[in-house]
């Protein structure tokens, strides 16, 4: 179903070459473009739904959602039917995989997270590009902090070699099923939302200065995955979308931003190959497997359980018998002088 009503599409302002800094938002107008929409832009980071992206047609918006990557599910839906569902013409097959590596998505959409509010660097690269110039000071320290605070308490128990390490393999599958494809897109010559979700991710990946040595040297290092970008900037976003009259300010800079996209993306993969990443967000950090215990320190252990029991059993026995307690000091001592005669024995 498509609406005659003009359609305006909310996003986080543009940077390093994209569309905009968020990977959710570059996906909501990735979707939109697919789908051949007449959009209007408004990258003035104000949304109707308090988060972006966000969706609105005539007197209707998308629905509120609780974080970024949702909210871009939800411009997907609202899209389809205020635009053009590009999942339509999908089999129950495609469908089915079309949801498996929609998951997988998640991945990468975790390691973004990772990378962007856990890693120092990122943190500083994400800060500088989105708050930086988008909030007056001291709004632009106070919010971003805030913020990763909040962010830390949600990603900061997971093992960043993990994240990265998985999200380095998706990376591989995405770019293995596109070279099985055959065609332009993921299902062959026609684009479908697994194609925004890709681009998204592999666009940002690419480009933006937030993202970890690791993610961006696999995603630059295959072919597939570079022609595949390509294809996609150079066909729907060589043309800036019309900007909405409350964000006409940002245009010339998202003009500029995307026409140059190319320098963008080379002075970004120099920032990001900084040493000052952490060794997991460099792929160069090991994790040493645990590994499991000889048959002498199993050995060890029993004897040292059988020596506690009895060392107990011995003072317990002192104390019964003799009807005096034992402090904490004389304890100790009781047991050192155990242990000494212990090692005389062994030494004769």
């Amino acid at each position: 179903m498509s609406s005659s009503a003009p359609i305006t599409l909310y996003i986080a302002p543009p940077c390093w070459g994209l569309p905009s800094v968020s990977v959710a938002c570059i996906q909501a107008e990735a979707y939109l473009r697919f789908a051949g929409a007449t959009v209007h832009v408004d990258s003035s980071s104000k949304s109707p739904t308090g988060m972006l992206p966000a969706m609105e047609c005539g007197s209707e918006v998308s629905s509120v959602e609780a974080d970024d990557a949702a909210a871009a599910r939800s411009v997907f839906v609202f899209a389809r039917k205020h635009s053009r569902d590009l999942d339509a013409g999908l089999t129950a097959a495609q469908r089915a995989e079309l949801l498996a590596f929609s998951t997988l998505m998640q991945k990468l959409a975790t390691a973004t997270a990772v990378a962007s509010w856990c890693e120092a660097k990122g943190f500083s690269e994400y800060k500088k590009a989105a708050y930086q110039t988008a909030l007056p000071f001291p709004l632009s320290y106070i919010i971003p902090w805030s913020q990763r605070r909040e962010m830390l308490k949600k990603y900061g128990h997971l093992v960043p070699e993990q994240v990265f390490e998985e999200a380095v393999t998706v990376i591989g599958a995405v770019s293995d099923r596109l070279r099985a494809s055959g065609g332009r897109y993921f299902f062959g010559p026609n684009p479908s939302s697994i194609d925004a979700l890709i681009y998204g991710h592999m666009a940002y990946f690419r480009a933006s200065a937030a993202v970890p040595p690791t993610l961006k040297d696999k995603v630059t290092g295959l072919a597939i995955l570079s022609d595949y970008l390509d294809h996609i900037r150079y066909s729907l976003f060589a043309e800036p979308a019309t900007q909405s009259s409350s964000s006409s300010s940002r245009s010339s800079t998202r003009a500029n931003g995307q026409s140059h996209g190319a320098a963008a993306e080379e002075g970004a993969g120099q920032s990001s190959s900084s040493s000052s990443w952490s060794e997991a967000a460099q792929g160069t950090k090991q994790s040493t497997p645990k590994q499991p215990p000889t048959a002498n320190e199993i050995e060890f252990k029993r004897n040292s359980w059988f020596w506690m029991a009895a060392s107990s059993a011995a003072i317990a026995s002192y104390v019964l018998l003799s009807g005096r307690y034992v402090t904490i000091a004389q304890l100790t001592d009781m047991l050192r002088s155990v242990e000494e005669e212990d090692d005389e024995e062994g030494e004769e």
